[in-house]
């Protein structure tokens, strides 16, 4: 079988791992108010005003503005459901929400914008209902707890009724899988179990997203730490298989993973390789096998994790010390201007263990018995030369 047709083939595989996404209504537990406070992380506090019963069911004017409190971070599409007074609709209604996540989103007005990223990753809509009553579902996905709604024009002469507000939330996450918080923690950390667990399911959509919010997609190095906590979760390993199905499928010509992917509308691999996230790969692989003793897998994706390698090793000199190459991403610290050698040292190093205990698993030794001579002359290299490396570090070397 080519390469190309294997490709073919491990995509397939990934769709047939594709999950079914759960969909549960989540409805607001109160009012609120944007209030500034400085003390208040960010600046900005919500205060409770009264129950969601204000609000539905009650004919609004043209200038009503409201802020809903959904009561943690949910991850879906919203659901309006819009009444009517006594009198047709005579224009259409024009309504701004604004979603956030934190409360500054609501207080602090969006413009002028003077971020780096993209002002569409700004979660706020503006849209026009012509038929009214109507039932309206946002085509897009919302990251959010709070909510505001602002009437922004109509009739002079309408009024409506929101009758319904709902978020339809969706996640891969089987809550009914989910292991239990450590009781004998103190609370806070319970507490801070729970917020991690819950951050972990939004992202879990279809496939492992970075942040369902922004970015959306499929990072490599994302993918091992969100893998990691699933398998201390939801145990959600179908994920993990496809994740790292679709990471082999797309990778480029000459067989190197790409650092991400995007899967929608269909799947295509990102224009980012991170030398770091490449030696990653097959400690993900390794790490799936060690969870789910799913050999075939393993076997499957073989030749993948070992490719990695020939990208990164062919980097490193006869004395066993790891050479940055020149225009190369390394993501180590990547927003600070510091000296990589001795992470990345530490890094490829950990990578080989993995890929040589991956291969003794699945009956390749042969296949790495020059990588074994590898790491034992790098980790002779860090310890003669004392690169600074902290010292947790070398007791696993």
């Amino acid at each position: 079988m080519s390469y190309y047709c294997k490709q073919e083939h491990w995509l397939s595989i990934a769709d047939k791992c594709k999950p079914e996404l759960i969909t549960i209504n989540r409805r607001p537990i109160s009012v609120v108010r944007c209030v500034k406070d400085p003390t208040k992380f960010q600046g900005w506090v919500m205060e409770h005003l009264s129950a969601p019963d204000t609000i539905l069911d009650v004919l609004q004017g043209r200038s009503a503005e409201f802020v809903l409190d959904f009561g943690e971070h949910i991850v879906g599409s919203l659901q309006l459901k819009i009444g009517l007074g006594e009198f047709a609709a005579d224009a259409p209604l024009r309504l701004h929400m604004i979603f956030a996540e934190v409360p500054s989103e609501i207080g602090e007005a969006f413009e002028p914008f003077m971020g780096e990223l993209s002002r569409a990753w700004l979660q706020d809509e503006i849209i026009n209902l012509d038929e009214l009553p109507c039932i309206y579902t946002t085509p897009r996905r919302y990251a959010f707890r709070y909510l505001k709604i602002q009437i922004k024009n109509s009739s002079k002469h309408l009024q409506v009724k929101f009758l319904d507000i709902v978020c339809q939330t969706v996640t891969s996450a089987n809550p009914s899988h989910l292991k239990l918080a450590i009781e004998k923690l103190p609370k806070e950390w319970q507490e801070l179990d729970r917020i991690s667990i819950r951050t972990l399911a939004n992202c879990m959509q279809t496939v492992f997203e970075d942040g369902p919010k922004r970015d959306r997609r499929l990072w490599v190095g994302d993918l091992r730490l969100q893998a990691q906590a699933n398998y201390e979760t939801f145990n959600n390993n179908e994920l993990v298989k496809r994740c790292l199905y679709l990471f082999a499928g797309l990778a480029d010509t000459e067989g190197k993973v790409m650092a991400d992917l995007y899967e929608k509308p269909l799947a295509r691999k990102g224009n980012t390789y991170i030398m770091d996230y490449g030696a990653l790969f097959p400690v993900i692989l390794y790490d799936y096998l060690k969870n789910t003793a799913d050999r075939q897998t393993a076997i499957d994706l073989w030749p993948v994790s070992l490719r990695q390698l020939d990208f990164i090793t062919c980097c490193v000199n006869d004395s066993g010390l790891f050479i940055i190459p020149e225009k190369v991403w390394i993501f180590i610290d990547w927003c600070a201007p510091l000296h990589r050698q001795a992470s990345m040292q530490a890094v490829l190093i950990y990578s080989l263990r993995k890929v040589i205990a991956l291969a003794k698993e699945i009956g390749e030794e042969k296949s790495v018995y020059k990588l074994v001579e590898m790491v034992e002359k790098m980790k002779v290299y860090c310890k003669r030369f004392k690169l600074k490396v902290s010292s947790n570090i070398f007791e696993h070397l």
